[in-house]
């Protein structure tokens, strides 16, 4: 669909939706070439988290009755602005709202009661057929965990799933004897420990201690790819430093983590320091 077409529709839409300055402001939006993106359609019982209820600076009374219609699906459309987004919140059958939500994703409160304990995910390992049809564990010493031989199975692009109809029981026992692993939040807070003291890296490390949202961690060429998703024009402070390391030709990891009213950008690279920079990304108030 091309993206006069996505404006024309939403502009459809959005009739009847509240409250009505936001509705029109989106319309003028659209009548001017905004582009719509994304848009996508959920089941009702997943729109709340789609929405991001906690970014939301204005029309969150509207945005929570339209949320709570008995409707089946519900789509989500947004246009960026240059401060702000406007999203569009359209359940089926039932009166849309349109919201004002910050520029960037924004964090979440912390989770309750979150640690690094709680929060160890179960080993995973991969999926292997033996010729019988048997899906098996993968395990690290080049045989399944049950004790056939890497030769002798098929590899696939999954995780072996214990219980399954199918699967290998002695693999399904063992697996679920392995040692847990940590947390996203955890690998990453060990890695920033080498990075260059101060608040940068401290206040991050606190708020991984507490679960903070890491909503990107990828790798690839620091002059190409990765520099395109760092979003480094909104980083306040420590921007310096992370242009210069996603100046390498190698290759490199970059996460970004969100806490409070901060977007942490945190650059990995293979025998080097990390290197930390941070964008304000709140509603100025």
């Amino acid at each position: 669909m091309s993206a006069s077409s996505s404006a024309q529709r939403l502009l459809l839409q959005i009739a009847g939706a509240e409250p009505a300055h936001l509705r029109e402001e989106l319309a003028a939006a659209l009548r001017s070439g905004a582009i719509v993106h994304p848009w996508s359609v959920v089941p009702a019982s997943q729109a709340a988290p789609a929405v991001r209820l906690h970014e939301v600076v204005e029309g969150r009374p509207e945005a929570e009755a339209a949320l709570a219609a008995p409707a089946k699906n519900v789509g989500i459309a947004e246009v960026a602005l240059e401060t702000s987004r406007l999203v569009a919140i359209l359940p089926d059958g039932a009166r849309p709202a349109v919201v004002r939500s910050t520029v960037e994703r924004c964090a979440a409160p912390f989770p309750p009661d979150w640690s690094f304990e709680s929060a160890r995910v179960p080993a995973a390992f991969a999926a292997a057929e033996s010729p019988d049809g048997v899906e098996h564990a993968l395990g690290n010493a080049g045989a399944t965990l049950c004790g056939l031989p890497r030769r002798n199975v098929e590899l696939y692009r999954h995780h072996f799933r214990p219980g399954q109809p199918g699967s290998c029981p002695r693999c399904g026992d063992l697996s679920a004897d392995a040692p847990s692993g940590p947390s996203t939040q955890e690998r990453l807070h060990g890695l920033i420990a080498a990075a260059a003291p101060g608040p940068l890296r401290d206040e991050l490390a606190a708020a991984l201690e507490r679960g903070a949202e890491i909503s990107l961690w990828m790798e690839g060429p620091g002059s190409g790819f990765i520099k395109h998703h760092g979003r480094l024009e909104r980083l306040t402070e420590g921007r310096k430093a992370v242009v210069t390391a996603l100046e390498s030709d190698g290759r490199v990891g970059l996460a970004h983590v969100l806490y409070g009213d901060w977007r942490s950008t945190i650059v990995l690279r293979d025998g080097r320091p990390p290197v930390i920079a941070r964008a304000f990304v709140g509603w100025p108030q």
